[in-house]
């Protein structure tokens, strides 16, 4: 802030992103941060960030200029990943560390943590605990929703997408396809409609994924409302393979599922 109270924001200021400015640079070197302050000559704004060359290591180079390499490249890439340079020599790319998934600019510890809050069957739920792991190499998620009223446990079973869409984040590429993380970088919002033809049972889900917090854990918080057949005690739910068609509705990253759920 300047004397006469004029004020720059920094990208990730008033959220917890801010515990990590110490690791962050626009000059390439972790804490540091470089401002041209005053009106420099052709520009409208009086803050501006300095000039350097912050080529990514994939970018082509004029013929004859060497392509960047790790080693010669200062903090090429973010804590959680490692640098690789290409064998072609053509430049480098980052690749998330074994206990971290992502695409090497964005890595993320394969676990994820949440809200969950509403009401089902008339029980109010108010912040329970939502925990999700994941293991990419077996293609397996293991979601789970504890602190909740004993009266409601076992009766959101049947609401598989809950954990759905943690398959759909952290799935493994065929065939270039892109996972939900690499399409929207573990920020979007969701909304579901389970349906329950043969009861009649009706539930909608409103999810909003805010993407890694300060731990890299995905962070999701969810709403439900509605009613669900009821599943006695120690029952244990069966779902067969099933395919998942998400619509995306808005440029915003807004995703919506419709499901149709037999008893």
């Amino acid at each position: 802030m300047s004397g006469d109270g004029r004020l720059y924001t920094l990208r990730g200021s008033g959220t917890e992103q801010a515990r990590n400015f110490d690791r962050m640079s626009n000059a390439k070197k972790a804490g540091m941060w470089l401002f041209h302050v005053g009106r420099p000559a052709g520009s409208e704004g009086n803050i501006l960030p300095p000039d350097l060359d912050f080529s990514e290591g994939t970018e082509e180079r004029p013929d004859g200029q060497p392509a960047p390499t790790c080693a010669d490249t200062l903090l090429p890439c973010p804590h959680h990943s490692t640098c690789v340079d290409h064998p072609d020599r053509s430049g480098f790319c980052c690749v998330c560390k074994d206990d971290y998934f992502g695409n090497g600019r964005n890595c993320v510890e394969k676990r994820m943590n949440g809200k969950v809050s509403g009401s089902i069957n008339d029980i109010p739920l108010q912040d329970a605990d939502l925990h999700a792991y994941i293991v990419t190499e077996d293609g397996r998620t293991y979601t789970a929703v504890s602190r909740v009223p004993p009266g409601v446990g076992s009766d959101l079973q049947v609401l598989t997408p809950l954990g759905g869409i943690v398959g759909w984040l952290f799935a493994v590429s065929r065939s270039g396809a892109p996972n939900g993380f690499t399409i929207t970088g573990g920020a979007f919002n969701r909304t579901v409609e389970v349906d329950f033809p043969q009861s009649g049972h009706h539930v909608y889900i409103e999810e909003s994924f805010l993407g890694p917090d300060v731990f890299n854990y995905m962070r999701v918080q969810v709403k439900l409302r509605g009613s669900t057949p009821s599943v006695p005690v120690g029952s244990k739910i069966e779902v067969p393979d099933y395919e998942e068609e998400y619509t995306r509705v808005s440029q915003v990253s807004t995703f919506k599922s419709v499901f149709n759920q037999s008893e």
